[in-house]
């Protein structure tokens, strides 16, 4: 790609968020992003402990890179990952495995 390769855009979490939902530690999953055949990627998912966040990902190729929406589950969760071409995550955690409308996190 050379000279036209595209600049990283790193997605964090804000300190306020990080205060208010009590996170001490960081340390993000594997981030996944969901493919729509018409739309191609529209959203990133990951989590930290008992919260998944989500990214709009249109938001985050214009640079808007604070605008995400977090859910928390009591449990822990081990990892989550979008149904293909659906609007559902499935979300892999301690004592459960859920699958549910991504409408619901977002």
């Amino acid at each position: 790609m050379g000279k036209e390769k595209p600049k990283p855009k790193i997605l964090r979490l804000n300190n306020n968020d990080i205060s208010k939902y009590n996170i001490s530690k960081i340390s993000f999953t594997p981030a996944r992003f969901n493919v729509d055949k018409v739309n191609g990627e529209t959203n990133i998912i990951t989590s930290i402990g008992e919260y998944i966040i989500n990214w709009n990902f249109t938001k985050v190729l214009k640079g808007i890179l604070n605008d995400y929406k977090i859910k928390k589950v009591n449990q822990n969760i081990l990892g989550n990952q979008f149904k293909f071409n659906k609007s559902q995550i499935v979300v892999t955690m301690d004592k459960n495995l859920r699958i549910q409308n991504q409408k619901n996190i977002i």
